[in-house]
C-alpha cells in the first residue's frame, strides 16, 4: 500500500472508504447486465421526476446552469470507475494538487455519489426483484421508496448535496481557492483525477455567476426532503403530480 501524505490525513482515508465502497456496488459486476438494467431504469425515472418537480428553477435564465448541474451532474452521479481502481496510487498526488478546501468539498460528492447508487440499487432490487414489476409506475415507486431504504439516508443523502453544493458556492467566491484551483486542471487530470476535477469545475464555473447560490440550494434541497417526508408520511400525492 502506497504510503499516506501526512497533509492528507482523515479527509484523504474517507475519500478511500467511499471510493471503495463505490468501486464495490453491484452494478459494477460485468455479470449481472439485467440489474444494471434496472439500475438504470430507476435512475431514469428519477431524472425525468426531478426535472418536473423543479420545472419552474430550469425555466428561469439565472438559475437554469446550476439547477441542470444539481438534478443532473450532482443527483445524477459522477462516473467514478476509473478513479475508484487506483486510489492508492492517486490520493497523495490529488493532495498535492488540489487547495485542501476543495479536497474536504470532494469528500462529500464521493459520499453522496457512493450513497446515492447504494439507494438506488436497493430501489431495483424491491420494484424488480420483490415487487415483481416491468415498468415503474408512480404508485410503485412510492412503495419502494418507503420500504426498500430507511428514511434517515435518505435525510442523509439530501444533508450531503446540500453541504456538497454550499462547498463549490463557498470556495467559488474565495479568490484564492478558485484561483489555485483553476491553475492546476492539467497537473489533476494527469494525476488520474481528471473525472472528479471536471465536476468540480463544472460546479464552480455554474455557480459563480450567482454571487450567491444559497437560495438555490435551499429550494431545490428543501423540497426534495418535503417530498422524501410526504413518501414516508404515505401522502397520496407526494409529488403534486401524478405523470412526467
Amino acid at each position: 500500500m502506497a504510503k499516506r501524505d501526512k497533509k492528507a490525513g482523515p479527509i484523504a482515508q474517507k475519500m478511500e472508504e467511499e471510493l471503495t465502497r463505490y468501486r464495490s456496488l453491484r452494478q459494477h459486476d460485468v455479470s449481472q447486465p439485467k440489474f444494471k438494467e434496472h439500475v438504470y431504469a430507476v435512475q431514469e425515472w428519477q431524472s425525468k421526476r426531478l426535472q418536473k418537480t423543479h420545472d419552474l428553477l430550469l425555466r428561469d435564465e439565472r438559475y437554469q446552469d446550476a439547477t441542470l448541474f444539481f438534478l443532473e451532474d450532482i443527483y445524477g452521479g459522477i462516473d467514478l470507475t476509473e478513479l475508484s481502481h487506483q486510489i492508492e496510487r492517486v490520493m497523495n498526488k490529488a493532495f498535492r494538487i488540489l487547495p485542501e478546501k476543495v479536497m474536504t468539498t470532494s469528500t462529500y460528492a464521493l459520499e453522496f455519489n457512493a450513497l446515492s447508487a447504494e439507494l438506488d440499487e436497493a430501489m431495483a432490487c424491491f420494484l424488480f426483484n420483490e415487487m415483481g414489476v416491468s415498468c415503474i409506475t408512480f404508485d410503485a415507486y412510492t412503495e419502494a421508496f418507503r420500504e426498500a431504504v430507511d428514511i434517515s439516508l435518505r435525510h442523509r443523502q439530501a444533508a450531503l448535496a446540500k453541504m456538497l453544493a454550499q462547498g463549490l458556492d463557498r470556495y467559488v467566491r474565495s479568490r484564492l481557492v478558485y484561483g489555485t484551483f483553476k491553475m492546476v486542471k492539467r497537473p489533476a487530470v494527469k494525476a488520474g483525477i481528471g473525472e472528479l476535477y471536471n465536476f468540480m469545475d463544472k460546479g464552480f464555473d455554474v455557480m459563480r455567476p450567482l454571487g450567491s447560490a444559497k437560495e438555490l440550494i435551499d429550494a431545490i434541497v428543501d423540497e426534495e426532503v418535503a417530498i422524501v417526508d410526504r413518501i414516508y408520511g404515505r401522502s397520496d400525492d407526494p409529488f403534486g403530480f401524478q405523470c412526467f
